[in-house]
This record gives structure tokens, C-alpha cells and sequence, in this order.
């Protein structure tokens, strides 16, 4: 038996040495790399960029669900994915050797979660991030015009954003949900490039207001950005504890800034025939029979108020359903009647509803609509009848 033994030993000692002999020859092959670029608390808020840098243009596309793939995902409530629901992503610690973590470990730091304010100063896009503990947490996140010609004062008569820098948290992932129902951007890059990213490879994704985003473990992004009528604004982010940040600069690395248009964020509103309600067409239906008066309608909905951005209703939250009813004929509110006409299954449709046209200036306080509130809905439509 021992003559038998020790021959598995030494197996499993010949592999052990294999396996560290493979990973210093990986260790070996791989070429040392050095940033150019440190993002240490004053460089990150105050970088000195140069002048001549080349420009990238960033494709714009709808933050979609299609679209969103390999990136995350819209959401339509912060509640929607949490370390609780089991849904939130936390990428385990990695191990030092070839031994395993075992189940249940190395993930239970769970996540934190705070405001992230943005605003601009001038030329200047800066955002603060209140959820983490780290005294780097102050950004310059981009500028409204190339360095040699921001100005503090006077902002440069532009809607374009220019990107010097992104990052990717290798940790977990990350969510933000507006505190008001307004677009934003964000600037998004597959994690399966990882450290080898590339500014082409880079996507700039227009998110509709009523909506939020959670972003997977590894995507390159930064913060999100919104266009200077919205600002200043605050953001809820929840992220890994931990707070792994890996980032790149754009200027240093590359000579070049990514160039985002914020004009994508405002399609002109479509006012509803004789009202003040207003409509906006966030994602095309399949063009097929659309709700007419005296059609039935079945809709997922989600209700804020616009002067606060509390949530009042959703049909997606536990225990509810979606809504349906009867359209044009007086059913409901005067402009969610009038605003639905017209939509087609698979639309999704952002509703702005005056108080008039709403629940006036008593509100609905059992749904906690104070008075003269105005509201936006955010609609799918998923049946006609």
C-alpha cells in the first residue's frame, strides 16, 4: 500500500510544480506594462492636458436592452437588483495560487451606495462620488471643449463632451438612478477587452429619462453625463464595497480624447393634439395596430413625480400588474387618455402630464402626489385589444 501511495504523492506534487512552473511562464511571457498616466487625488480632479490632442468620435446608440448587451442592462427602479434580490454582481476575491475559494466566500463585503453628484463649471465637467469611503473620489470627468480652449467662466457654445479618461471596477458592478427623471450618457466599453482597451472600442449609450442603468463587472465607463440644461444633478450609485477602480487615460495613452454629442439626449418633445401633455417615443413599437379611442390597452407603467423624482407607482414592483383599460374615452387622467393614443406593441413612451391634465391641484395623496405635481411615465406597451 505505501508502495502505492507515494506515487499519487508525487504526482500531486509533480502537478503543483507544473502549475507554478505555468503560471511564472505566463508571469514570464507577459510583457511589463506602466501606465503613463497615475490617477492619484489631484491629478484625477486637476490633469493637465495638453493641447493638440486628436478627437475620436464615439457612436451614439439607444440605451436598449438589445443594445446594452455585454454591457448590463436599464432599469426602471434602483430596487430592481440589490446584493439581497441576489441579482447584484460582486466578483469574488480573487486567490493568490491554484487553490479555490471556498463556496460562499470572498463576496460578502456586499455593496455601498450613495449620492454622485455632477455638474458644470464653465467648460468643466466635474463629479463627485459620496458612496465610497476614498479620499479620491472628486473627478474631472470631461470637458465641453478641447483643453487649450475650455474656459472656466464662459462655457464654449457646444453640446459636445470630451472624454480624457474611463475606468472599469473589476470588484463588481455599478448602478445609477437619477434623483430626477432626466436623460443622461454614458460612455461604455466591453469588458472582454479589458486592459488592452482601445478608444475605438468605446460606445456612448443615450439613457431616456424615467430610466436608470446598471453597468456589469468590468465594463469601462466613468460616471454619466448629462447635458447642461439638466445639470446640476444627483445620482443614487450603488456599487462594490471594495471600490476597485483601474483606469485609463485617453490623453496620455493615446493622444486623444473620446468626443460624446449631448444633443442625443433631448429629442424634441411631441406635444399631444389640444394639450399640454407631451410624449417622447424612447423605443419604436413593431408598427403594427396602434391604440385608438375606445381600444383597450395593457401597459407596464412606471410613475414619478417630475419635481421631486419620487417614484409613486410601478406595475413592475412585487404584487402588482400590468395596467389596462379603455383609451380616449375618459377612463383615466385626461393626459395619460390622450397620450397612449397611437402606440404600438413594444413601443416604450415617456409621458410628461401637467397637473391640469393630471390630478390637478388636489394631487392623490394615498399614492403620495402632493398637489399641482406634474408627472412622467415611463410605458411599454405590451398588449392592444
Amino acid at each position: 500500500m505505501l508502495c502505492l501511495a507515494k506515487p499519487r504523492l508525487a504526482a500531486g506534487l509533480l502537478r503543483t510544480v507544473q502549475r507554478c512552473h505555468s503560471t511564472a511562464a505566463v508571469a514570464a511571457a507577459r510583457p511589463d506594462k506602466e501606465a503613463p498616466f497615475v490617477f492619484t487625488t489631484e491629478n484625477f480632479r486637476k490633469p493637465q492636458l495638453p493641447a493638440g490632442l486628436t478627437v475620436q468620435d464615439v457612436p451614439v446608440l439607444p440605451a436598449t436592452t438589445e443594445n446594452l448587451q455585454g454591457y448590463g442592462r436599464l432599469i426602471s427602479s434602483p430596487d430592481e437588483i440589490s446584493v439581497e434580490k441576489g441579482n447584484f454582481e460582486i466578483v469574488p476575491w480573487p486567490v493568490s495560487g491554484w487553490r479555490r475559494l471556498d463556496p460562499h466566500t470572498g463576496d460578502e463585503a456586499g455593496t455601498t451606495e450613495g449620492d454622485f453628484e455632477v455638474w458644470w463649471q464653465g467648460d468643466y465637467y466635474h463629479a463627485h462620488n459620496l458612496a465610497i469611503a476614498s479620499i479620491n473620489n472628486t473627478y474631472l470627468d470631461g470637458l465641453g471643449a478641447p483643453p487649450e480652449h475650455a474656459q472656466l467662466d464662459t462655457p464654449t457654445a457646444t453640446e459636445d463632451l470630451y472624454l480624457w479618461m474611463s475606468d472599469y471596477h473589476p470588484d463588481g458592478a455599478q448602478l445609477f438612478w437619477p434623483s430626477e427623471p432626466i436623460p443622461f450618457m454614458v460612455c461604455l466599453g466591453l469588458s472582454t477587452h479589458g486592459d488592452d482597451i482601445r478608444p475605438e472600442h468605446m460606445r456612448a449609450f443615450a439613457v431616456p429619462a424615467g430610466s436608470g442603468i446598471y453597468l456589469q463587472p468590468g465594463t469601462w465607463h466613468n460616471g454619466v453625463y448629462v447635458h447642461p440644461k439638466d445639470a446640476p444633478a444627483r445620482f443614487l450609485t450603488r456599487q462594490g464595497r471594495v471600490h476597485a477602480r483601474v483606469s485609463a487615460s485617453w490623453a496620455a495613452e493615446f493622444g486623444s480624447l473620446l468626443r460624446v454629442p449631448l444633443s442625443a439626449l433631448h429629442v424634441q418633445a411631441t406635444q399631444v393634439p389640444g394639450l399640454a401633455t407631451t410624449y417622447e417615443i424612447l423605443e419604436a413599437g413593431n408598427g403594427g395596430a396602434a391604440i385608438a379611442r375606445g381600444s383597450s390597452g395593457t401597459l407596464h407603467a412606471t410613475g414619478v413625480v417630475k419635481e421631486s423624482g419620487k417614484r409613486f407607482w410601478s406595475t413592475k414592483d412585487p404584487g402588482q400588474q400590468p395596467f389596462t383599460c379603455q383609451y380616449g374615452v375618459g377612463e383615466v387622467i385626461t393626459g395619460w387618455d390622450q397620450g397612449c393614443l397611437g402606440m404600438t406593441v413594444g413601443e416604450k413612451r415617456l409621458l410628461t402630464i401637467p397637473a391640469d391634465e393630471g390630478y390637478g391641484a388636489k394631487g392623490f395623496p394615498a399614492w403620495g402626489i402632493p398637489p399641482g405635481a406634474t408627472l412622467q411615465f415611463t410605458l411599454e406597451c405590451l398588449e392592444i385589444a
